[in-house]
């Protein structure tokens, strides 16, 4: 799956109301900064499972401390 194919697939996501509009946000940040495509292919594989609670548990929010990495609740 592109970057393109995931970012639309993330956006219909948050419009249907199946994904917090803060996970996609932190998500397209994580994955615009990857320097390897892992990042790419672990969420693009969430993605088609369709595990939106999974993906908003894993991006709500950022740590507030350390390397400002991405946290689950």
């Amino acid at each position: 799956m592109t970057l393109d194919a995931l970012s639309s697939a993330l956006k219909a996501a948050v419009a249907s109301g199946q994904l917090l509009n803060q996970s996609l946000q932190n998500i397209l940040e994580l994955l615009g900064g990857a320097s390897t495509l892992l990042y790419l292919s672990s969420v693009a594989e969430l993605v088609s499972g369709g595990q939106w609670k999974e993906l908003d548990d894993r991006f709500f929010k950022k740590l507030s401390f350390g390397t400002s990495g991405l946290r689950g609740r």
